[in-house]
């Protein structure tokens, strides 16, 4: 393209040099700003799985703190569920017997508002230690040993498994 010169000498930028310069710009600033803007979200949802891994954390601590009672504890009640699993360090007088759900069941459902969780969270004690609904397993089924599961709005957020005290443990 020729360069138009203009009067006393001066070269300047044609009016499609500077249409296609300024489009290249916005392309450029907006792929800025979608990237920063995916970052953002990003570091929100690790945030949010932080807290709430914490939380969890917190569930399956207070699950190992309770007395694991006997195989025919009668079932939770809500009460004793909401005082097990509300924000202050009060168990209550639950057992983990209580708690224990037929392996295919989904366990105990509540809803949690505080901290940025807010959702749903399940929790499930079982004698299935492998997590996978059924008691097939060496070991399952077994009094004495009991699974663990806690979700986050439909994701595993920790499992573990937890034995009765040794002295009413089988020894295998």
């Amino acid at each position: 393209m020729k360069r138009q010169t203009m009067p006393g000498g001066e070269q300047g930028f044609t009016l499609v040099e500077t249409v296609i310069t300024m489009v290249l710009a916005v392309m450029m600033l907006y792929g800025l700003h979608a990237t920063l803007n995916t970052s953002i979200k990003g570091r929100k949802a690790a945030q949010k799985l932080s807290v709430a891994h914490a939380h969890a954390m917190d569930f399956l601590n207070r699950l190992r703190q309770i007395t694991f009672g006997q195989a025919g504890d009668p079932a939770p009640t809500s009460s004793q569920l909401d005082e097990l699993f509300n924000d202050d360090q009060n168990l209550g007088n639950i057992t983990l017997h209580q708690l224990v759900v037929a392996p295919s069941a989904p366990g105990y459902t509540f809803d949690m508002h505080q901290g940025g969780t807010n959702g749903t969270w399940r929790v499930k004690v079982s004698r299935d230690l492998n997590h996978n609904g059924v008691i097939d397993g060496l070991r399952e089924g077994r009094e004495d040993l009991l699974g663990i599961e806690i979700w986050f709005n439909g994701k595993l957020m920790a499992a573990s498994m937890r034995a009765a005290d040794p002295d009413f443990t089988t020894k295998d």
